[in-house]
């Protein structure tokens, strides 16, 4: 990691600045830099990184209006 940080510091040092004054490096030099940092990781580390960190998708349920009026209107009947 200190390699890829060493280089990103020198990347720094090429004149890529904005009109404010602040560094933007290229899309190829991000990409780059951040494949050398995650060739760092290990293998725990890449799946706590992963973009869903482990955990399972998150899905929404399908509720028909017309299933849950007549659920209710046969719950309504059983009560009387």
């Amino acid at each position: 990691m200190r390699r890829a940080r060493q280089q990103a510091i020198q990347l720094k040092q090429v004149d890529r600045t904005t009109r404010s004054g602040s560094y933007e490096p290229t899309p190829r030099e991000i990409r780059r830099v951040c494949g050398e940092i995650q060739a760092t990781w290990s293998p725990r580390e890449r799946a706590k990184r992963s973009r869903n960190m482990g955990r399972r998708p998150f899905v929404i349920a399908f509720v028909s209006l017309t299933e849950l009026n007549e659920a209710a209107r046969e719950a309504r009947r059983s009560r009387r």
